[in-house]
């Protein structure tokens, strides 16, 4: 019996060890979606669908405008564009927020 918790401890522990590396790695970058809800509001906003997530290059427009942009674009699968993404839109926005519509 000594002999199994022993082994049990040592695995728990093992695999209690792995998560808390690979935990030190999330950086925003594990998930997508992680950094619009976490960053500040912004005063420039890209709103759109997987395709304005992947083809509008926030350092790309703040390069070429030298003001802060932060994509807030997400795919269908992750928000159908209903009460959710609407929500969490108006929760996002600061009252300062311009809006551009790029098609």
């Amino acid at each position: 019996m000594k002999t199994f918790l022993l082994k049990i401890s040592l695995y728990g522990f093992g695999c209690i060890f792995v998560l808390a590396v690979l935990g030190a790695f999330a950086d925003g970058n594990t998930d997508d979606s992680y950094m619009h809800f976490a960053v500040d509001k912004p005063i420039n906003i890209i709103l759109g669908d997987s395709r304005g997530s992947q083809a509008v290059q926030p350092g790309v427009l703040e390069e070429k405008l030298q003001q802060k942009f932060d994509n807030f674009s997400l795919n269908v699968v992750q928000s159908p564009y209903g009460s959710v993404y609407l929500d969490a839109l108006k929760r996002k926005l600061n009252p300062d927020t311009k809006m551009v519509c790029l098609s």
